[in-house]
């Protein structure tokens, strides 16, 4: 009981497997040596060394037995973590708990067929692609024939280390998948004397041909996404689309063909809890990968893995347009501040005051000179004429030069003052204001007389359905959750969305930008709900998966996958631009039209009242004549 205590102790603290039948068959420097190189190599945290024998003290000699303790004192001399145990102490102790270790090196001492069986009942349940695996082989050994029943997956990184006068080649072993050959390819030479010959490449600059293998791929129809393209029997030859450009560049860059398959339900999950659809397909292993954009779900990753997100999406939910505008009352006053149009009064009323003093002091002082015939001296009358220069109309010269300069500052002034509320009236209004019920989801959980729909059994769903935001879940409960006339499509909910009168659509911002074009009204988004990842799914633990995010980050790096986005979402085909385009409608220019029916109103009523009490006049004539000739004489006299 002790011993079984310590062991896990020194499991804890030190891990090491060493598989061998209790013989080394190479010098213990070899194996110091290369497994030191691929340890520092592969950056292993600790070696993992396994044996055949459960009571290796009864089988093995005092040589190996010292050999194997100083090849433990090696390790742990230099700060290396290890252990030594049997396959079968391994299984018992361990087992599936091997992912506690973190990046283990897996070193398995020779090629004994005792080690050979151990290792195979292991290689049934361990992921193999977990741990970094090296073996040793003697010189008469081939290794088609040691590996011909055994599966070494894809992504596996397996290293076979033969060693012939001082030289250690090591040679990199895997298959594609289970019904192919063993490929092998050289990794590299390790000398006990000269220096090292290995080329420091990752293990997809290494290994990314898939030799012709076929992938089964699961794909739906879906516009500027994936087009399917179907021969005269129905079957899906190709594809054609943002997800058609991607297969067409993974095909090619892994030397892979993939088989397509069309897909009805793409995904959704059911009430018990249990994925169905395309996820459905991936978990059981009857699709290798699913070419779609399916955001990455803490739900979905329990059936299914991802590779790296291709984009960022964002969830919003868009209502109409409503038809109504808002009239800015304040607007042809907001240009300015209280303050400005302040000092405008201010600079009309001196300006007049001036210009009557002048007018009044050049009587005074210079009586040859009479200006108050030629032009209005009245103050009321000169009033006017300030505030018309402010509208951009013209004053009556006076012939009084004082009068004139102050004449020029005042159109100075009104030039500046007109051109910088021209600008800010403008701006006015080409500033399209909607009037929104609402803008955000709150406002629609109060609002509570819009419908609120999501596609069926679609991601939305499943978020709405999930969420710990109090907001959306109560929207869920009350419009979801019993809705059985939910769309089966982005398109179909779109087209509800412009037919029906209060109805809320909530869809991912790259669907929208694909079917905004053939959209019959304006729709208005309110704040984004969410933001998603958007990868393709694969099958749980599926060796390519590491080949295919190899592919994806090089093109990504490369700026392709960028540029099929903005061509496929954001430049499609079609889309009409007439949001760049503001018009000005009538109820832009109301405030001006009440201001001008005001105006006219209020002139014919003056004028009424004039006609109907005209002013009192004395009984003497006026001699018009008389008084134009004594204008004259004046002027000439002047």
């Amino acid at each position: 009981m002790k011993l079984d205590k310590l062991f896990k102790i020194v499991l804890t603290f030190v891990f090491a497997i060493v598989i061998t039948n209790c013989h080394l068959i190479q010098p213990l420097s070899v194996y110091v040596h290369v497994v030191r190189y691929v340890h520092d190599f592969f950056n292993n945290t600790c070696i993992i060394f396994l044996h055949a024998s459960d009571n290796p003290s009864e089988t093995q000699d005092l040589k190996i037995g010292l050999d194997l303790k100083k090849l433990q004192f090696q390790f742990s001399g230099s700060g290396i973590r290890m252990a030594i145990m049997s396959v079968n102490v391994f299984v018992a102790e361990i087992g599936v708990a091997y992912y506690h270790i973190k990046r283990p090196l897996f070193v398995l001492l020779n090629d004994s067929d005792e080690l050979r069986q151990g290792f195979a009942d292991v290689a049934g349940w361990i992921d193999m692609s977990y741990p970094t695996w090296l073996i040793f082989f003697g010189n008469g050994t081939k290794i088609e024939t040691y590996f011909d029943t055994l599966y070494i997956p894809f992504d596996c990184e397996f290293m076979v280390a033969q060693t012939q006068n001082d030289i250690t080649e090591i040679t990199e072993v895997y298959r594609v998948d289970r019904n192919s050959s063993l490929l092998t390819s050289n990794f590299g030479f390790i000398s006990l004397t000269e220096d090292t010959d290995i080329k420091r490449k990752g293990l997809y600059d290494r290994r990314n041909n898939l030799h012709g293998k076929y992938l089964r791929v699961g794909v739906t129809h879906n516009p500027s996404i994936s087009e399917l393209i179907k021969d005269d029997d129905q079957n899906v030859i190709s594809v054609e689309g943002y997800f058609g450009v991607l297969s067409e560049l993974l095909q090619q860059r892994m030397n892979c063909t993939m088989t397509f398959y069309e897909i009805d339900e793409w995904d959704f999950v059911l009430e018990t809890g249990k994925s169905a659809g395309v996820m459905s397909l991936l978990g059981n292993k009857t699709l290798d990968l699913a070419l779609g954009p399916i955001a990455i779900t803490e739900k979905r990753l329990e059936v299914a893995e991802f590779t790296i997100p291709l984009f960022v999406t964002r969830y919003t939910t868009y209502i109409k347009r409503p038809l109504e505008s808002v009239v800015k009352w304040e607007g042809y006053m907001a240009p300015f501040k209280a303050g400005i149009w302040t000092a405008i009064a201010l600079i009309i009323l001196i300006s007049s005051g001036m210009i009557s003093c002048a007018k009044s002091l050049s009587k005074m002082w210079s009586s040859h000179v009479n200006d108050l015939e030629h032009s209005p001296s009245k103050f009321n009358h000169i009033l006017l004429l300030v505030f018309g220069a402010f509208c951009n109309q013209g004053i009556q010269p006076s012939l009084l030069d004082p009068v004139r300069i102050i004449h020029l500052i005042v159109h100075l002034t009104a030039v500046v003052v007109v051109a910088a509320y021209s600008a800010a009236l403008i701006s006015f209004l080409a500033v399209k204001t909607i009037s929104m019920p609402f803008t955000t989801m709150a406002g629609l959980l109060e609002d509570n007389t819009y419908d609120f729909a999501v596609v069926a059994n679609s991601s939305e769903f499943y978020f709405c359905s999930t969420t710990l935001d109090f907001v959306v879940k109560s929207i869920y409960e009350k419009k979801l959750r019993d809705n059985s006339n939910l769309p089966t499509s982005y398109e179909d909910g779109l087209k509800r969305l412009c037919k029906e009168e209060k109805y809320a659509f909530m869809l991912p911002e790259h669907q929208y930008q694909i079917f905004k074009s053939k959209l019959d009204c304006i729709i208005e988004p309110l704040d984004s709900t969410m933001q998603a990842s958007i990868g393709m799914p694969v099958s749980m633990r599926s060796p390519y998966r590491g080949v295919i995010n190899s592919v994806l980050l090089i093109i990504k790096n490369g700026g392709i996958l960028q540029r099929v986005l903005n061509a496929r979402f954001y430049n499609v085909k079609g889309i009409s631009h007439r949001d760049s385009w503001v018009s000005v409608e009538i109820g832009d220019v109301v405030v001006l039209n009440v201001i001008l029916l005001l105006g006219i109103i209020l002139g014919l009523l003056i004028l009424y009242v004039e006609r109907s009490f005209p002013p009192k006049t004395n009984d003497r004539t006026i001699n018009i004549a008389k008084v134009i000739k004594t204008k004259a004489a004046r002027a000439k006299e002047f």
